[in-house]
């Protein structure tokens, strides 16, 4: 295919390799499908992913199009009813808003997903009181860690 014609670029840092980097992609759809077929096997074997309420920790495609992290979690999201992109534009994490949120499907039982790197779910456990913990409602789920309870001690 014509690389000055993909239908996504996606950009790396470069923590894992040392170096930063491009992957460029004629198409999507294998990959959407691949992530997919996972996503659903491991993460939602006995759920729907439109029941959840997600609560994203990763770039959202439209601040950061080239994030192929953002782009997948956008996949999978996609048909949910509840999507929360909580990243600005220089990838600083909304705490006051991921506590507030975790608090509302708690209280309206409302099951929960978190996607996260680990570098921003830490930023967000270390700004929020020390005090601060919330019990998320059965079928919640959290990466890169399943949590039953999000408490601030665990940071």
């Amino acid at each position: 295919f014509a690389v000055s014609q993909p239908a996504a670029v996606f950009e790396t840092s470069g923590t894992t390799q040392g170096s930063p980097g491009r992957a460029y992609l004629a198409e999507t759809d294998l990959y959407d499908q691949a992530a997919m077929a996972a996503f659903r096997h491991f993460v939602l074997p006995d759920r729907s992913a439109a029941s959840l309420c997600w609560l994203n920790l990763v770039p959202e495609p439209r601040v950061r199009p080239h994030s192929s992290l953002g782009h997948m979690v956008a996949q999978l999201s996609g048909a949910s009813g509840e999507v929360h992109w909580l990243l600005d534009s220089a990838l600083r994490a909304d705490a006051r808003r991921f506590a507030a949120l975790c608090d509302h499907a708690a209280v309206n039982d409302l099951p929960v997903l978190v996607t996260a790197t680990s570098i921003a779910l830490h930023a967000v456990l270390t700004t929020l009181p020390v005090q601060w913990s919330v019990r998320l409602p059965a079928g919640s789920a959290a990466t890169p860690r399943t949590y039953s309870v999000i408490d601030r001690s665990l940071s």
